[in-house]
């Protein structure tokens, strides 16, 4: 492991700096969604195909670099396609903000999600190939760890460029969302949001909800136009080219990292330890990837059984830990209980989970791990849906059995993805085409989940607790799915 660490500490950091540019790229879109729909001029539900481009051009990206990789045995040619792939990245961000059209936004988002796909597939190969089966699980972790952090970091971005201005005797440097409303106005507008988002009649809620939203936005663009053509100071200023340029920046700085290593001739192989009779020698040998890595043993059809739950395994738990990035604040907000802090609870249970499974990946075997956070994801679901029910208990016990239930099941969830990566490691070969498989279930269940979630949150049959229980089910499915992986590699 050190005699790793010693060789290729250079190349894992500019991986750990691109999983972070990648985590905060997937967060800034959500935190200025109305901001880049009022840019292109189209409604929410019509920007819910931005993430479904996203998704499809990640599923495709990764089965071909799922392929592409074991193709290319040379470390210069495995530190092209990561240049490459980082600066696909880079340019996404950088023109995204800037897109006046709903073609070019949804082609961009296709281009994000393709390179940040071939990202993820690539460095978790190149990872369990150069540190093996057992060495490999705490970096994988660790990059998962990195991915967390980046997410954090974004609602930190959105923040801090919130109130930015422009000088006034220059023109902005880049393009600005300058929104000129009072304080009250701004308020009034967003409460008939949340009510229509919350409390939507049993006509038809969601027509409700879309002709708020539209008036917003609407109102944000009448807003955007009257101060840019009057050049009067705003007192909000929503600029979200800011943030972009920041993770551009990371993105391209790993990108120059990988290019630097290239330049360098720095090679991607993995070392060997040499035993003799007098002492242990340490000697960097080059190994091809299909030395350095098992093949999978099991029958053909159970490695395909394996590689389909592996999939639905995937979707399941993924599509749930979406919808809680995506839609638990909206719980707390919608539900009897009017909790605002159930996202800070999440995030930061999460956040835990990822720095607490990058140490128990060198004690704790993948199987236990995996058993361990289904069980406490398990329990913590199930006490949220019932505490989401019309249950009679004392006044402060809801609210704070609620978020210790949401940070709980965000430490559990947390290392679940990377976990799933060893597990699956130990039995198939993931170095080539498999290793796609994580890929498309995660991107499948962020397509699917979350938008199911939406629905049921403003459906007046079931309410906001219906999040929950979509949650509960699409836990006890992914547990299924995992019994069933396990009943197969035993066969």
């Amino acid at each position: 492991m050190r005699l790793v660490l010693r060789r290729h500490w250079a190349p894992l950091l500019f991986m750990w700096l691109a999983h972070a540019a990648t985590g905060a790229a997937n967060a800034l879109p959500g935190g200025c969604l109305l901001v880049l729909a009022s840019r292109v001029g189209a409604s929410l539900r019509v920007m819910g195909l931005w993430f479904t481009v996203k998704s499809a051009a990640a599923c495709l990206l990764a089965i071909v670099t799922g392929f592409a990789i074991p193709s290319l045995p040379k470390s210069r040619q495995r530190l092209g396609f990561l240049v490459a792939a980082n600066l696909i990245c880079a340019a996404a961000l950088l023109a995204l903000p800037m897109a006046r059209s709903l073609w070019t936004s949804l082609t961009l988002s296709g281009v994000l999600g393709a390179g940040q796909s071939a990202l993820e597939t690539a460095d978790g190969i190149l990872v369990i190939v150069l540190f093996g089966s057992q060495h490999s699980r705490p970096v994988l972790q660790s990059l998962h760890l990195a991915v967390a952090l980046g997410a954090l970091s974004a609602p930190a971005l959105l923040h801090q460029f919130r109130n930015w201005q422009p000088p006034a005797a220059e023109s902005p440097p880049f393009p600005v969302d300058n929104i000129a409303v009072s304080e009250d106005t701004a308020n009034s507008t967003l409460d008939s949001l949340r009510l229509s988002l919350c409390q939507a009649p049993s006509s038809d809620p969601e027509a409700v909800f879309n002709s708020t939203v539209d008036s917003l936005m609407n109102y944000t663009q009448s807003s955007t136009a009257s101060s840019v053509s009057s050049r009067s100071q705003p007192t909000l200023h929503l600029p979200i080219f800011a943030p972009f340029a920041v993770v551009h920046a990371a993105q391209a700085l790993a990108a120059v990292g990988f290019l630097a290593l290239l330049a360098c001739r720095h090679r991607l192989v993995p070392p060997a330890t040499i035993k003799t009779k007098l002492a242990v020698v340490e000697v960097e040998v080059l190994l091809p990837a299909s030395v350095a890595s098992k093949p999978g043993s099991l029958p053909l059809w159970r490695r395909r059984l394996l590689v389909a739950l592996t999939v639905a395994f995937y979707f399941c738990f993924v599509g749930v830990e979406n919808v809680f990035w995506s839609f638990i604040n909206a719980y707390g907000v919608c539900s009897r209980l009017r909790l605002t802090s159930l996202n800070a609870a999440f995030f930061g249970g999460f956040l835990a989970g990822r720095c607490l499974g990058v140490a128990l990946a060198r004690c704790v075997r993948p199987t236990t791990l995996l058993l361990a956070d289904l069980a406490a994801c398990q329990i913590s679901l199930a006490t949220l849906c019932l505490l989401a029910g019309d249950f009679s208990l004392d006044a402060g016990a809801p609210a704070w059995l609620t978020s210790a239930s949401t940070a709980a099941f965000g430490l559990a969830v947390a290392s679940i993805y990377a976990g799933g990566i060893s597990w699956l490691e130990e039995r198939l070969d993931v170095t080539g085409p498999l290793a796609c498989s994580w890929t498309i279930g995660s991107q499948l269940g962020v397509s699917v989940l979350p938008a199911l979630a939406g629905h049921l949150l403003i459906s007046p049959s079931v309410g906001p607790a219906g999040v929950l229980y979509l949650a509960l089910g699409g836990f006890t499915a992914a547990t299924v799915c995992f019994t069933g992986m396990l009943t197969v590699a035993q066969l």
